[in-house]
């Protein structure tokens, strides 16, 4: 009976000392695949266009299979990885911009999720755009003391809509930013009364290349013998505010050539005019969807180009809209 017990004692310690052997440590941690993938090699530009960078690079090697490539890519827009499939030794990447440069490099991740040494890095930048946009064809139409209407043909480019660009005897006036049918006639004001003007329009695209002129048109200003200027508009004052759109009203200028009909407010927003209206004199709707201070002021200015004094100012604080 004692033998029997010491046998069973032996046993269990025998039982015991298997058991701390075989939880001694993790699980299947003998056969964990600590050995990362080779690294990937000769990364290299295989193609660039005006908005797409095509890479191509030499496969990693794994025992137990790659689980994808991670395509990092650098630029002044940041640093990220997107991951790729691992059968794959090509990407495209399409940034939409012309004239964009982005830097790359290449890991390998295996299934065990072990990750390779980075590639070589390469660099490239999509064709930037020399072409310029199709040159518009211009036309003059009603001048007055001070005023000529423009309007020209509708410019073509590759990258997108232009803009334009307005010339007066030579010299910038202003730029119009793409806005369809709409962008495609100007009245340039507070000229000279009884001058001639040299008028061209070059379309700009957003690269910043001009088109020729295509035509030069010319207009004599109306003469005039008014040098007097209009009352400034008074009494400026908000009637309505909801935050992002003001109603403005103001007490009318008189001119003393000009019927009240013919004057034009030039409504002064931050410094800056922003719209003009011909005759409207006793109220205004201004919207915008930029938060912060804005601060406005009219002012009148009659045929002959004779411009009042602003009004006084009035401020709202516009909010998110």
């Amino acid at each position: 009976m004692r033998m029997t017990t010491l046998a069973r004692a032996a046993v269990s310690v025998a039982a015991a000392a298997l058991l701390v052997a075989a939880t001694g440590a993790p699980a299947g941690a003998a056969g964990r695949d600590r050995t990362p993938p080779t690294a990937p090699a000769n990364l290299r530009v295989t193609g660039v266009t005006a908005t797409t960078i095509s890479l191509a690079w030499d496969a990693s090697r794994d025992a137990g299979g790659l689980n994808a490539y991670i395509v990092f890519q650098s630029s002044s827009a940041g640093e990220w990885g997107l991951y790729h499939s691992p059968t794959s030794t090509t990407e495209t990447d399409t940034i939409g911009v012309r004239g964009f440069t982005r830097t790359y490099w290449i890991v390998a991740e295996d299934r065990a999720g072990n990750r390779s040494a980075p590639s070589n890095r390469v660099t490239a930048t999509t064709t930037p755009d020399t072409s310029p946009p199709t040159a518009p064809t211009l036309t003059v139409g009603d001048v007055t003391q001070s005023t000529a209407s423009l309007s020209w043909t509708a410019s073509t480019d590759d990258a997108g809509a232009p803009g334009y660009r307005i010339f007066v005897n030579g010299a910038p006036w202003e730029f119009l930013a793409p806005t369809g049918a709409a962008g495609l006639s100007r009245s340039v004001r507070h000229l000279t009364p009884g001058t001639t003007y040299s008028f061209t329009v070059r379309a700009a695209d957003a690269a910043g290349n001009l088109s020729p002129p295509r035509n030069a048109v010319t207009a004599t200003t109306r003469p005039s013998t008014d040098t007097s200027p209009p009352t400034a508009p008074a009494g400026l004052r908000i009637t309505r505010d909801s935050g992002c759109d003001v109603g403005l009203a103001w007490t009318p200028s008189t001119d003393d050539v000009e019927a009240a009909a013919a004057i034009e407010y030039e409504i002064v927003v931050n410094g800056g005019v922003q719209q003009i209206f011909v005759g409207v004199s006793t109220a205004f709707a201004y919207h915008s969807d930029v938060t912060g201070l804005n601060t406005f002021a009219v002012r009148a200015v009659d045929r002959s180009g004779n411009s009042s004094p602003l009004s006084n100012a009035v401020s709202s604080p516009f909010q998110d809209c």
